[in-house]
Order: structure tokens, then sequence, then C-alpha cells
């Protein structure tokens, strides 16, 4: 019983790591304009880190892009120095040529758009929570009884 839950650990994270390992495509580190905005964005509307927040508009000027409004963007800089964070995520929103009023870029939900794999993946992840609880919710000798741990 114990090898057979050790080998459905080790498969378990070997093919549970694998899919993440290989998400990046090979390109590592390439990041847009568009990107560098979101997070940005992001910085803002999740955690007010204006350092973070200025990081990534400084990194999104840095590249050479017509995906974005550079001149919102600098607005958006300047906001920031102001501490105007709203009118900051505003210049940020229209700099990605979208609209303010319930633009999805200022939605923090995260949305799951999950192929067979991922469900495959989180129906494992389930059974493996399942049985862990089965396997630790049956009753095992206390520390000193016959059985236990330390039992001489």
């Amino acid at each position: 019983m114990k090898k057979a839950l050790i080998l459905l650990v080790l498969g378990a994270l070997l093919f549970g790591i694998a899919p993440a390992v290989f998400a990046h495509g090979g390109e590592i580190g390439k990041v847009d304009a568009r990107t560098y905005v979101r997070q940005a964005i992001a910085f803002l509307e999740g955690t007010e880190n204006i350092e973070a927040a200025e990081g990534r508009i400084e990194a999104a000027l840095e590249l050479p892009s017509h995906e974005v409004n550079k001149e919102l963007l600098k607005k958006a800089q300047e906001a920031l120095n102001n501490s105007n964070l709203e009118e900051a995520k505003l210049f940020l929103v229209k700099a990605l040529g979208e609209e303010p009023d319930g633009a999805e870029v200022l939605s923090l939900h995260a949305k799951f758009n999950g192929n067979l794999i991922d469900y495959v993946m989180l129906f494992l992840a389930g059974l493996f929570i399942l049985t862990g609880g089965v396997i630790i919710s049956r009753k095992t000798p206390a520390v000193g009884e016959k059985g236990g741990a330390f039992h001489g």
C-alpha cells in the first residue's frame, strides 16, 4: 500500500509540474508593452504599489511599441508623481486603447480558461486531497502506545 501511494504521489508530482515548466513556450523574459501596462494597472488596483507601477510604466516606455499610447503613459506617470492613483489608472487603461468605463483590464478577478489537461489535474488534486484525508483520519496509535512512534 505504501509503495503504491508513493508511486501515486511521485506520478502526480511529475505530471503536475511538467505542464507548468513548459508553460512559457521557451520564450523566457519576453514581455511586451501591453503586458507591462497591464501589470502597472494590477499593481495600482490590487496593492496600490506606486513604485512597482512606475517601474512597469518605465519599462513599457522603453520598448519600441505601437501597441500602447506613449503620451498617455507619460500622463499616467505624471498622475502617479502627484499621487493621483485613479487618474493614473484611467490613463493606463486609455493607453491600452480601452474605455475606462467597465474596462475588463481593471477587474482583478481571475478567469480560468482551462483545457482538458487542466481539468484532469484539478480532478487529480482533489482526489489526492481526499485520499490524504482518508489516510490521516484512520485511527493511528499515539506516541508511546503499542505500534506507535517511540514504542520500545
